[in-house]
């Protein structure tokens, strides 16, 4: 499935609401889960949400697939994290002073040179943000729910089916597959 673009869009306004309410400028995101979350892909890369106005997704790796999948209006090719506050110049966007990132999984090594990237600038965890947003479901985000629900109810039923005495962990896994 392909996140709707007003899918998107609500997301992101609901992570710039928080983001008002924490004083933070611009959130900078590098997780899978949450570049697939707020960018409808999951290509490698960095997804900058300013404020106010549109989001920037640079991807390093697939570029093309990333624009593809993703409703957002900007998705670029990134070569180098030292690149982004050129990039965030060329497209307009101001260089943030109060930075939010995901400070629950960004490894040291990372964060040290996201930091050095983006220069001066203060810091904090943006993850109660981000979470707080993807806690609330959206009626597109019931649906998959239930489309998984209906799914998962199948593969049960077919399990109950094949599984016998003596069958292997990987048999019963191919079967299922």
């Amino acid at each position: 499935r392909i996140t709707p673009q007003t899918e998107l869009r609500q997301r992101i306004v609901g992570l710039q609401a928080e983001m008002a309410s924490h004083n933070f400028d611009a959130v900078l995101m590098v997780q899978n889960a949450d570049l697939f979350y707020f960018t409808g892909s999951i290509q490698q890369g960095m997804l900058y949400v300013p404020a106010q106005g549109e989001p920037l997704y640079m991807v390093r790796k697939d570029h093309g697939r990333a624009r593809m999948e993703s409703g957002l209006k900007e998705v670029i090719p990134l070569r180098s994290p030292k690149d982004v506050l050129g990039i965030l110049d060329e497209h307009g966007l101001p260089k943030s002073q109060r930075l939010g990132m995901e400070l629950d999984v960004l490894p040291v090594l990372t964060h040290q040179r996201l930091l050095k990237a983006m220069g001066d600038c203060q810091y904090g965890d943006a993850t109660p943000l981000i979470r707080t947003v993807r806690a609330v479901k959206s009626d597109y985000e019931i649906g998959i729910l239930k489309d998984a629900a209906l799914i998962l109810g199948r593969v049960h039923r077919r399990a109950g089916e094949v599984i016998r005495e003596w069958m292997t962990d990987l048999e019963l896994a191919a079967e299922l597959e």
